[in-house]
């Protein structure tokens, strides 16, 4: 540190007292530049701090807007966010990463096929850029089925099953809040041998399926098959089986 160096220059033993004291002189004046150097960066720092927190480039699409990502292939919402809002700014994003297309003031949709860390969209205003914000790009997980909590090849209790029956949609490590839903299953009580098999035209238990669960005894094993899901791309798709027991 500054305060470091000029004490080990004070224990520094010269020849006359003089050349000690234009050292120390020198060393001093040097510190102090550098002070000012660093002050200065201290407050250009909080200074781009206090700007950028006056306008912001989010995701209202996420589970959390606060988070930097975007998904491949599908229609990212990006908003630009903020009390001081800049007139006539315009929005880019890097070169070759996708298309972004205004559909409404500060509001936008993006779309990318690349895969990155560092997919940055950027705010110019005559030329001059305001803001910028890297997100990243992820490809998106085919979604599995299961019950709320994420239920799924696990143990759950009798209780649980009763109060929440029903099946949801999930996507492994992905942050994009999806209105998709379950639209049907067929599933499978086994205990002691027997099995029972019954279709669910909806995402829920049926009251006879209920009551199957609730006469079914402890450590049986409930088997989900054909289940058909509708992720909110306008298209169905078939999940992959999963099964739970019975606490």
């Amino acid at each position: 540190s500054i305060i470091t160096d000029l004490f080990l220059i004070r224990q520094i033993k010269s020849p006359s007292g003089t050349s000690r004291q234009i050292g120390h002189k020198k060393i001093r004046s040097v510190s102090l530049l550098h002070i000012m150097k660093v002050l200065l960066l201290s407050m250009l720092s909080v200074i781009g701090q206090t700007s950028g927190a006056q306008v912001n480039i989010i995701c209202p699409g996420l589970t959390d807007s606060s988070l930097n990502y975007l998904y491949i292939g599908i229609d990212n919402p990006v908003e630009v966010v903020g009390k001081k809002i800049p007139a006539g700014y315009t929005l880019s994003i890097s070169s070759g990463a996708g298309s972004l297309q205004k559909v409404n003031p500060n509001k936008y949709i993006l779309r990318t096929n690349v895969a990155t860390d560092e997919l940055v969209i950027t705010m110019h205003q005559n030329k001059k850029v305001l803001f910028q914000k890297a997100f990243r790009t992820r490809m998106i997980a085919m979604p599995l089925a299961c019950f709320p909590g994420g239920f799924r090849d696990t143990t759950i209790s009798r209780s649980r099953l009763v109060a929440n029956p029903f099946l949801i949609l999930y996507f492994p490590d992905c942050y994009f809040r999806f209105i998709g839903r379950i639209n049907s299953f067929r599933v499978f009580f086994t205990s002691t041998g027997d099995s029972i098999s019954l279709t669910s035209t909806s995402n829920y238990f049926d009251n006879e399926q209920l009551r199957i669960i609730k006469e079914l005894p402890s450590g049986s094993i409930i088997y989900f098959k054909d289940i058909w899901g509708d992720t909110g791309a306008s298209h169905l798709v078939k999940l992959s089986p999963f099964w739970i027991k019975l606490e």
